[in-house]
């Protein structure tokens, strides 16, 4: 059927004038034939019985109203069917389905790891309908297979590499020491910057029966920071008269204070 055919099918079918043809059907009966024609004589019969049993299945399903499995879906099966058969009889010399072992099953899931979870769900499946129909004796996908283990599978670094990577130490020893002047820029650089935004938290966590402490402003407590600053170790070097002011550079009093950006007082 193409394309102009499938459109006017639609056409149709959506009005109500025609019913649905079963192409889409037709379809998927001719893709899982080639899929059974190719796998070897010996073993053929009882994957065209387990086609058989699973499409009972599909329309018992559609006729109870629950939901059906899908074409794709039997078709995926009967390919991982398909290269079970061929690598049987090409690589471990077996003809018959109750020749099958574990390893037989751990050799061809490790050919494609990858598709492991799939290709196993779909073997069990298969050899529990072998097995109640006396095709094996033996279930071979029974026996505890060692299962991949769910975790991360993405890429990881080494060992090395992960030594070499800074730890919580190596980052809480570039904080400057508490009691130092730099401690002391900091903190009143931050309440400069967040003295607002200090004010309205304080004022939200405080309800109708818990007042809320009114923040200062922050100026103030700036200054008092920036003067403790100046009395421990490490004071800010002095600014000559003759040197360019730098953003936000302010002189009050022959004591610099620094903006923002300001570069006038060492940083380490």
């Amino acid at each position: 059927m193409g394309t102009f055919a499938r459109a006017l099918e639609d056409f149709f079918t959506h009005r109500g004038l025609a019913l649905p043809t079963d192409q889409a059907e037709r379809l998927a009966a001719g893709r899982r034939k080639r899929r059974i024609d190719a796998v070897p004589n010996p073993l053929r019969p009882a994957v065209a019985a387990f086609d058989a049993y699973r499409m009972r299945a599909q329309d018992r399903a559609r006729r109870a109203g629950t939901r059906p499995r899908s074409n794709h879906t039997l078709e995926t099966a009967l390919s991982i069917l398909r290269d079970l058969a061929r690598f049987l009889t090409e690589h471990r010399g077996k003809d018959d389905w109750a020749l099958v072992d574990v390893d037989d099953i751990e050799v061809f899931l490790a050919t494609s790891p990858k598709a492991r979870k799939r290709r196993l769900v779909v073997l069990r499946q298969f050899f529990r309908f072998a097995r109640s129909q006396r095709i094996v004796l033996i279930d071979p996908t029974r026996t505890p297979i060692v299962k991949e283990r769910n975790g991360f599978r993405g890429r990881t670094l080494t060992l090395g590499q992960q030594r070499a990577l800074p730890s919580m130490s190596d980052r809480r020893s570039r904080s400057p020491p508490r009691g130092s002047a730099r401690h002391a820029r900091s903190a009143a650089w931050s309440v400069q910057r967040r003295g607002p935004d200090l004010a309205d938290h304080r004022r939200r966590r405080g309800g109708p029966d818990r007042p809320a402490r009114q923040a200062t402003p922050s100026r103030p407590a700036g200054s008092r920071l920036l003067d403790r600053a100046g009395t421990l170790p490490g004071p800010p070097r002095e600014v000559a008269d003759d040197q360019p002011a730098c953003d936000g550079h302010q002189r009050n009093q022959g004591r610099a204070e620094p903006g923002l950006n300001c570069l006038c007082f060492p940083r380490s």
